[in-house]
């Protein structure tokens, strides 16, 4: 899946039912994350799991944090159920 070409979104959730969420950080997150859960709404998936960053929940001021939490939110508004996992760090840091 490219976030940046939605023709790949669509081929990429067909008989999906669950979705492991990695995006990564660039300017227009909330527009791509947008995008793909209106797609991901289309195609019935059941449960997102959303890889984010520790306390986002807590409106950080550090901006990878602040961007977690407005993709967070849009996952959030979506209804479809989610988990979030934030976690502190990974080993590949």
């Amino acid at each position: 899946m490219d976030y940046n070409k939605p023709e790949t979104i669509v081929d990429s959730l067909n008989g999906i039912d669950k979705l492991f969420l990695l995006t990564l950080p660039t300017p227009n997150i909330s527009e791509i994350v947008s995008n793909l859960i209106k797609e991901t709404k289309k195609n019935d998936v059941e449960h997102i799991v959303k890889l984010s960053v520790l306390e986002a929940y807590a409106e950080p001021r550090i901006l990878i944090g602040r961007m977690h939490r407005q993709e967070e939110k849009i996952i959030e508004k979506s209804g479809i159920p989610y988990s979030f996992l934030r976690a502190g760090a990974s080993m590949h840091n």
